[in-house]
C-alpha cells in the first residue's frame, strides 16, 4: 500500500526552485484502500472545526472527540429546531484556512466506505464540498452546494459504502433537482472540505445526538 502525494508547491521548487508557501497542498492517493481519517491516518484534531446553525441565528451544537485508544471519532452535539422553524445542523468541517490548504484528489477511487459504531438511530450524513468559500455583503460566508451521502447510524459497528453516484446534491438543507442550473455533477479530482453532520430534515429529528466515527476510506 502505498500514496503519492504532489504539491503544486513541490512542483514549483522542483521546476523554479522556488514558489509560495500559500499554494495548495493536493493530495493524489493511489493506494486502495487508502484511509483518509481514522484507521491509520490521523484524523489531525486542528483541521476540523464546528460549522452549526448559529452562523444562521440557530442554537444547535457539536463537538468532535479524537479517541487517543482507536484513533476514532466522538461526534456528538444537540440539534435545536427552535430557532429556525424545524430546520437546524449540526457539523464538523475540515477547514479550508490552512497553509498551504489541502486538497483532496479521489479520481482512482469508486466512492468512499465510513465506519461507524455507537450510533443512536439518527440519520447523518457524510458530505463533500469543492466549491471555495465566498463572502456575503454582510461578511457571513455564502451558502454552497454540498455533494450528501446519507446514513443512519446505529449502536451495531456497521460499514457504509458510498459510491460516488450515491452523494446527492444539496443546497441550505433542500435537495436540488436535476434540471437546477446549482446541479453541477460532483468532481472529486478537486475536494475541498469534508463535513460530517447532524440535520433535522425540517423537523424530522431534533434533540441530542450521538455516533462514534472510526474511519473514513477511499476505496
Amino acid at each position: 500500500m502505498y500514496a503519492v502525494w504532489l504539491t503544486l508547491l513541490q512542483l514549483a521548487h522542483s521546476v523554479l526552485g522556488t514558489g509560495p508557501k500559500s499554494l495548495p497542498q493536493i493530495l493524489i492517493h493511489t493506494a486502495k484502500p487508502f484511509p483518509i481519517f481514522g484507521s491509520t491516518s490521523s484524523w489531525t484534531p486542528p483541521l476540523w472545526i464546528a460549522v452549526n446553525d448559529q452562523i444562521r441565528g440557530g442554537a444547535s451544537t457539536s463537538s468532535l472527540t479524537i479517541s487517543t485508544l482507536d484513533n476514532s471519532a466522538l461526534f456528538t452535539g444537540h440539534l435545536d429546531t427552535s430557532k429556525l422553524g424545524g430546520a437546524g445542523f449540526a457539523s464538523y468541517r475540515t477547514s479550508e484556512t490552512t497553509s498551504p490548504p489541502k486538497r483532496w484528489d479521489l479520481t482512482p477511487f469508486s466512492g468512499l466506505k465510513l465506519i461507524t459504531r455507537e450510533g443512536d438511530g439518527k440519520r447523518y450524513s457524510l458530505n463533500l464540498i469543492t466549491t471555495p468559500p465566498t463572502n456575503r455583503p454582510d461578511g457571513r460566508i455564502q451558502s454552497r452546494v454540498e455533494y450528501k451521502f446519507s446514513f443512519v447510524a446505529s449502536e451495531e459497528r456497521i460499514e457504509h459504502f458510498a459510491k460516488w453516484e450515491d452523494f446527492k446534491i444539496y443546497y441550505r438543507g433542500r435537495e436540488l433537482k436535476d434540471d437546477d442550473a446549482r446541479a453541477v455533477p460532483l468532481d472529486v479530482s478537486h475536494i475541498l472540505a469534508f463535513d460530517i453532520m447532524c440535520q433535522s430534515y425540517f423537523d424530522e429529528q431534533k434533540g441530542h445526538f450521538r455516533v462514534v466515527v472510526e474511519s473514513v476510506h477511499a476505496v
